[in-house]
């Protein structure tokens, strides 16, 4: 899922939800959506700076895994991937 943070950059975050069984679809849906608007929410509040850290010290994860176990039980929820896709463009100094 792409994600626009505050300062305008553009992140690409692939999630992991692990379930203790299997979903039914409608399930999956709603853990889905949940997820793309939890991050859509926190990348819209969020520069940079302030997202990568909340990835590595596991405070998204944490706040998507409270948003999840509410619709299915959920074993855990990871940000697995992350790649930033656009950066603001450089500044010509001439």
């Amino acid at each position: 899922m792409q994600v626009v943070t505050k300062d305008g950059k553009k992140v690409q975050l692939t999630i992991c939800c692990y379930t203790f069984a299997r979903a039914n679809i409608a399930q999956e849906h709603a853990i889905r959506n949940a997820i793309t608007k939890a991050l859509a929410t926190q990348g819209q509040a969020w520069d940079l700076n302030t997202l990568l850290n909340g990835i590595v010290t596991g405070e998204i994860s944490r706040d998507l895994f409270k948003e999840v176990k509410t619709i299915y039980p959920t074993r855990r929820v990871e940000v697995i991937k992350s790649k930033v896709e656009q950066v603001a463009a450089p500044v010509d100094t001439r």
